[in-house]
């Protein structure tokens, strides 16, 4: 009878154990200011990262063990998020509109603030804190790549510092088919505080004297400093775009610096450190494996199997070219300002060394913003930035493809200059003897004078400067295959570009009848741009230490330059009308007259009109509330793009020896 009991005993302990804990569960409805159940709220589990959503009455319930407290957060488009804690039992929860989002304002063309629910264009706003310029990136497109929806970020090499290809929405430009082919720049239109940015990608006819296929350009946006970034905005279609007219066909990107502040001065300081290094490489044969697949081949091609080389030779090529990268940015920044002037002053300084061998980037930067009001109606805001990134570029990717069984170094302890090395270099003698650097100088300032007569009307001038100066020299050592055949080679170019823009505009902004909302601006443009570039190349070197080109006979030393000018006159208008925040209409024109178009045309017209109708503002369907907000837009427009080189449209003379008469260039 004891042992039955004990039985019994053990056997309800051992099926107590299995038993959870008893069940309890989260239950509750989740309803509006108006006391109307809201469907599909988001309900997250923020200790599991799992959770739930309302049904069609608001309902929900989260089972829950006994005495376990949970964090709920809820969610719901429009309304503002809502965090609680609680343990089984009953949670009913009341949430209120966000109108911040709505109400978020949003930079538009010509520096035209409007809200967010006021948008009729396509318009994607990035702000600093989702920029994230404290990633070890050291562009800005780069730092896009991700954020915006339809913008496309393609890094066309891994090397540092080298323009990347962005696209809004696709491939808006005719890719060329031959290198004969005149094509236009599939780079959007970035604009600075009001100015335009160098396009490094923009094309110049290829197969002319004004061609630069020799060097080598730098991403114009790696000379800003990320951290002095407020906002990035995406112009997409055409009812945002058009209103920039031949320049416009590739969408346009607005970037706005940060102002000053009203108040104390504010000091930031802050310093990254950081490495890098590769993970999740490929694996390449060793000796053993490579001569073994190497003989067969050998064999089966009725080749001798003893020319796969030696086996006594191991030499991991990636690993002779890679190291540990480091990052390190250091940068300081002050803010602050009266009721009259507000300041922004920044200096940075970044330094990137890459994994590659002889590759790595240095920035500096200084940024002065400043805004004063002369009294209620005058205001004047001015913005200077100065810019200087170096860079050292050898190029040793290369390295992988070269067999494990070769040696980078001779018996004799000199750098291997045999087999392929003959005229492909030798990656470690390339590191050793070769150079490649780059020197950019980034000056971009603008200055603007704004007068308010009356409340909602203002006329503005803006003057604004964009310039972009590179050099970069290379040379290949006589030493190794880059420039044996040479004797030395030297390339040394340089490229001027300078931009300045005038901008005046005038804009009045009414209510009428407390229902319709009527904003107008108009305004004339004038660009100009200059464009210089030399390229000169020598070889036959007396020494090879010794690099200058005065060392070298004038016969082995060859020069060209370019100038390109072109410039702009534009005219501009916007209008655009709501009633009641419920029905919009917009419509933009402009007209560009521009040096770059040939003799037939001149000039050209851009226009769009759009229209927004914001449904969740009937009061049928504010009665229904199963949407909180919901806009229907539409757009049409026509935009261009001029940015298929300086003189792409106009017949060229070149003048060459190969056209000589009587002894003369032709």
């Amino acid at each position: 009878m004891k042992n039955s009991v004990k039985l019994l005993t053990l056997c309800w302990l051992l099926t107590a154990a299995a038993l959870p804990a008893q069940s309890q569960a989260i239950a509750g409805i989740v309803t509006d200011t108006d006391n109307k159940p809201l469907i599909g709220v988001s309900i997250l589990i923020k200790e599991s990262g799992k959770g739930t959503v309302t049904d069609l009455e608001g309902r929900f319930t989260i089972p829950i063990a006994e005495y376990q407290e949970l964090t709920l957060v809820f969610s719901y488009t429009g309304m503002k998020t809502v965090s609680r804690k609680s343990g089984a039992g009953k949670l009913d929860l009341v949430m209120r509109e966000d109108q911040q989002a709505l109400d978020e304002v949003v930079v538009t063309a010509y520096a035209i603030n409007k809200k967010q629910k006021d948008l009729v264009g396509s318009y994607e706003q990035v702000s600093a804190e989702a920029l994230r310029s404290d990633r070890p990136i050291e562009s800005v497109d780069k730092l896009l790549e991700g954020l915006a929806p339809g913008l496309q970020v393609e890094q066309v090499t891994g090397e540092r510092g080298l323009p990347v290809r962005v696209r809004i929405r696709g491939e808006n430009a005719l890719v060329p088919v031959s290198s004969a082919d005149v094509t236009a720049s599939g780079q959007p239109l970035y604009i600075l505080d009001g100015v335009p940015l160098y396009d490094a990608l923009e094309t110049n006819t290829t197969n002319t004297q004004f061609s630069e296929v020799l060097n080598q350009r730098l991403n114009p946006l790696a000379l800003l400093n990320p951290a002095d970034i407020e906002s990035i905005v995406v112009l997409k279609d055409a009812a945002a775009t058009a209103i920039y007219g031949a320049n416009a066909a590739n969408g346009v990107i607005l970037i706005t610096t940060k102002k000053g502040k009203r108040g104390r001065m504010k000091v930031e300081l802050r310093s990254q450190q950081g490495f890098e290094q590769t993970f999740n490489e490929l694996r390449f044969l060793n000796t053993a494996q490579y001569v073994e697949l190497y003989r067969e081949t050998l064999f089966h091609s009725g080749k001798n199997p003893e020319d796969a080389g030696p086996t006594n030779v191991e030499t991991d090529w990636r690993k002779a070219v890679q190291r540990i990268g480091n990052y390190h940015n250091t940068g300081i920044s002050m803010n602050g300002g009266n009721d009259q002037t507000t300041y922004y002053f920044s200096a940075d300084y970044l330094r990137q060394q890459a994994i590659a061998v002889g590759n790595s980037n240095d920035r500096m930067s200084v940024r002065m913003n400043l805004s004063h009001k002369f009294n209620t109606k005058w205001q004047f805001n001015t913005g200077i930035a100065v810019s200087r990134k170096t860079k050292e570029a050898l190029n040793t990717f290369q390295a992988v493809s070269f067999p494990p069984n070769i040696s980078p170094y001779l018996p004799d302890g000199r750098f291997n200059d045999q087999g392929p090395f003959l005229n492909l270099g030798n990656p470690l003698a390339v590191i050793a003897q070769n150079d490649h650097h780059h020197t950019v100088n980034g000056y971009n300032l603008n200055a603007t004078i704004r007068y308010e007569p009356f409340s909602g009307g203002y006329i503005s001038t803006m003057v604004g400067a964009d310039s972009y100066q590179q050099m970069e020299n290379r040379y290949r050592s006589a030493f190794n295959g880059t420039g044996r055949t040479r004797n030395g080679f030297a390339i040394r170019s340089s490229s001027e570009n300078l931009r300045w823009i005038n901008t005046t505009q005038a804009g009045i902004s009414k209510t009428l009848a407390d229902a319709h909302h009527l904003s107008m601006l108009g305004g004339v443009e004038l660009q100009r741009r200059d464009t210089r570039r030399t390229i000169i190349t020598a070889s036959n070197f007396p020494f090879d230490n010794l690099r200058e080109l005065n060392t070298v006979n004038k016969a082995d030393i060859e020069a060209s330059s370019s100038t390109y000018e072109d410039a702009t006159l534009s005219g501009f208008g916007q209008l655009s009308y709501d009633w009641n925040y419920t029905y919009y209409l917009t419509g933009s024109v402009r007209r560009d007259a521009s040096s770059i178009f040939g003799g037939d045309v001149q000039a050209a017209n851009f226009f769009s009109i759009g229209s927004a109708w914001t449904i969740s503002n009937e009061p049928w369907m504010k009665a229904n509330r199963i949407i909180n907000y919901t806009k229907l837009r539409s757009s049409y427009g026509i935009t261009g793009n001029a940015r298929l080189g300086t003189y792409s449209a106009r017949g060229l003379y070149q003048i060459s020896s190969n056209n000589s008469y009587g002894g003369f260039n032709g």
